[in-house]
C-alpha cells in the first residue's frame, strides 16, 4: 500500500504505542484520587505536561497553559465558543477565514445563530491579506481565529504577523488551529492566545489533543462536571493519552528535519511530474507546506480517479476527510477561485515525510495509466 493521505490521519509511531500500552497497565489511577496511587498518577500527568510544553517550542508555553482535550475539534470549539461566551459583553464580532477546518466554521455558524456577527476573510495564493484583516478589525471585535496551515491545499499563513496586527490594532484575542503545522513547519505562535492541536496528524493516537490557553484568558467550559483541567475541561483525566501525546511530540521533534526533508523531496518530484500532465493544474500557494500537494483534474472526475488509485493500493483523498461526506465540491478550492467544476475535481496528496521516492514514482506511473484508460468526464474542459 502507498499511503498519501497523512493530512487525514497517520500511522501510530511504535514508541507512542509502547508508551500508551505501558501507561494503561501501570498508571491506571485516577489523578483526582487522594490516595497514593492517584497522587502518583497526578505527578506523572504533570510531568507529561511539562514535556509537552517543552516540545511546543519555539512557541513559548508553560505547562499550566495546556488543556488536554480529545483532539483539535474539541479544542477549536472550546477556544471559540468558550471565549465568545465568556467575553460577549465586550463585543459580539468575530473574524475568521473562508477556508478554516469545519470544526471552526461550524462553531462560527453556531455562534451566528446566537447573535454573534462573523466576518469571513478572503484568501489568495499570496496568503491572507494583512490589509483585509486590518479593515475587518472593529472596536467590538473580540476574537480572530485563523489556521496556521490549510489542511486541503497546504497554504502556510503568516500567523506571527496576523497575530501581531490583531494585538496592535484591537483588544481581540487570537486563536490558531495549528493542527497541520505543529512540528512540520516552524512557526513561532507565541503571540497567539489560544492554540489547537491534534495528535493523530503526527503519528499519535486518535482522540488525543490539546488547547493552549494563555493564563490571562478565561473560557466558559463546554462540559459541566468535576472541574478537571482547572475547570475548563471536566472529565476523568486520560493519563495514557497524555503520556502518549508527550511521546508523540518528543519523537516528532527528534525527527523534524528528517521528515521535512523527506516530504520536500517527495513534493518536488511529484510537482515536477504532475506539471507535465496537461489536464492537471497544481494548486500551489506562494508559501506552502511540503507535506500537502493539491491538484485539480480538468478532464476526469477526481472521485473516479481516487477510487481507481485505491483499487491499485494507493490512498489519496479528494478533499479533507472531515468534509468528505458532504455533497458538492471543496469550499476551500472555491475560495481559491476555482469554479464549481474544478473545485469538485481536486485531489489531495499528503505526506508524513517517511515515504520513499519509489512510492512517488509508482504513483505517477499508475496515475498516467488510469488517466489513459478511464473515460473522460463528458462535461470536461
Amino acid at each position: 500500500m502507498i499511503y498519501f493521505d497523512n493530512a487525514a490521519t497517520t500511522t501510530v509511531d511504535n514508541e507512542v504505542i509502547k508508551s500508551y500500552s505501558k501507561a494503561i497497565v501501570s498508571y491506571f489511577g485516577n489523578t483526582s484520587s487522594k490516595h497514593s496511587l492517584g497522587q502518583e498518577s497526578e505527578q506523572i500527568y504533570l510531568k507529561a505536561k511539562k514535556q509537552i510544553a517543552k516540545y511546543l517550542s519555539p512557541t513559548k508555553v508553560s505547562p499550566e497553559e495546556i488543556i488536554i482535550t480529545s483532539g483539535a475539534t474539541e479544542s477549536n470549539n472550546l477556544a471559540i465558543k468558550g471565549y465568545a461566551k465568556r467575553y460577549y459583553k465586550k463585543g459580539k464580532h468575530i473574524i475568521t477565514t473562508k477556508v478554516e477546518h469545519p470544526s471552526v466554521l461550524e462553531a462560527m455558524k453556531s455562534l451566528e445563530a446566537e447573535g454573534f456577527e462573523v466576518t469571513y476573510l478572503d484568501v489568495s495564493k499570496e496568503g491572507i491579506s494583512l490589509e483585509d484583516l486590518s479593515k475587518a478589525l472593529r472596536e467590538d471585535t473580540i476574537l480572530v481565529s485563523i489556521m496556521a496551515i490549510n489542511n486541503e491545499v497546504g497554504a502556510v499563513y503568516d500567523i506571527p504577523s496576523l497575530a501581531k496586527l490583531t494585538k496592535s490594532k484591537s483588544n481581540a484575542a487570537f486563536h490558531c488551529d495549528a493542527t497541520q503545522a505543529l512540528l512540520k513547519v516552524t512557526q513561532d505562535l507565541s503571540d497567539c492566545d489560544l492554540i489547537s492541536f491534534s495528535a493523530h496528524k503526527l503519528h499519535g493516537i486518535k482522540g488525543s489533543g490539546l488547547l493552549v490557553k494563555r493564563e490571562n484568558i478565561d473560557l466558559i467550559p463546554l462540559f459541566d462536571g468535576g472541574g478537571q483541567e482547572k475547570g475548563y475541561r471536566s472529565g476523568t483525566c486520560n493519563l495514557p493519552a497524555t503520556i502518549a501525546l508527550a511521546t508523540t511530540l518528543r519523537v516528532a521533534s527528534e525527527t523534524l528535519n528528517e521528515r521535512r526533508n523527506g516530504a520536500t523531496q517527495i513534493y518536488n518530484y511529484l510537482y515536477d511530474e504532475l506539471s507535465k500532465i496537461d489536464e492537471i493544474e497544481i494548486v500551489k500557494p506562494i508559501d506552502f507546506s511540503p507535506f500537502i500537494l493539491n491538484f485539480v483534474m480538468k478532464e476526469h472526475k477526481a472521485s473516479v480517479v481516487a477510487e481507481a488509485l485505491s483499487e491499485k493500493g494507493i490512498m489519496v483523498s479528494t478533499k479533507s476527510a472531515c468534509s468528505s461526506k458532504k455533497l458538492g465540491g471543496s469550499y476551500v478550492l472555491r475560495a481559491y477561485n476555482y469554479d464549481d467544476k474544478l473545485s469538485s475535481n481536486g485531489i489531495r496528496l499528503s505526506f508524513c515525510g517517511n515515504e520513499s521516492l519509489e512510492d512517488a514514482k509508482i504513483f505517477i506511473v499508475t496515475l498516467k495509466e488510469i488517466l489513459k484508460s478511464t473515460r473522460k468526464d463528458n462535461d470536461g474542459y
